[in-house]
């Protein structure tokens, strides 16, 4: 039985880091979106995200500074923060964190995380 909806949050060139947390919360039973799987090419993108943002209960958001400077990745955070939704963040590269993500539980990914 899943233990809750995750929506995962990142900027492309953390896709392999995304999926491997995707992965991992799929092992612990929870019910994790990331749109390196759940998209499809004949699906309406923003469409999907927004059906995907909607149901989920959480947020994980892999935070680096390209992501830090992304439109979509502040939209989907902000989406969460906006309705009330815990959010985590994962910084991946030390990036500064927004001030309105400060107060969130966070983590520090580092290479010693594991393999790619």
């Amino acid at each position: 039985m899943a233990r809750g909806k995750i929506f995962i949050s990142y900027q492309r060139e953390s896709a392999a880091v995304a999926q491997r947390i995707h992965d991992a919360l799929e092992a612990a039973g929870f019910d994790a979106w990331v749109d390196t799987d759940r998209i499809q090419h004949t699906d309406r993108w923003a469409s999907t995200i927004d059906e995907a943002l909607r149901a989920a209960d959480r947020l994980v958001v892999l935070l680096t500074s390209k992501a830090a400077a992304s439109r979509e990745v502040f939209n989907e955070w902000f989406f969460f923060y906006d309705h009330r939704k815990p959010i985590h963040v994962v910084r991946i590269d030390g990036s500064e964190l927004h001030y309105q993500l400060g107060p969130f539980q966070r983590l520090e990914w580092t290479s010693q995380a594991g393999p790619s």
